[in-house]
């Protein structure tokens, strides 16, 4: 595994939209990978934590 590029918490202002609610919901933190356009979302749910790839362009990976 990769260290990733950053990490951001979520509660910053409104730039752009990511995801869909029924994939992103939930999101507790935003890490950028080695491509800068390539987002990893850590998202709570009950029992569970799960991580969504997706892209600036709004593509799952």
């Amino acid at each position: 595994m990769k260290i990733p590029h950053g990490m951001l918490r979520i509660g910053y202002p409104y730039v752009n939209t990511v995801g869909m609610r029924r994939l992103t919901s939930c999101p507790i933190s935003v890490v950028v990978g080695d491509d800068p356009h390539e987002l990893h979302i850590m998202c709570r749910l009950e029992g569970s934590t799960n991580i969504r790839r997706l892209t600036l362009d709004d593509e799952d990976k």
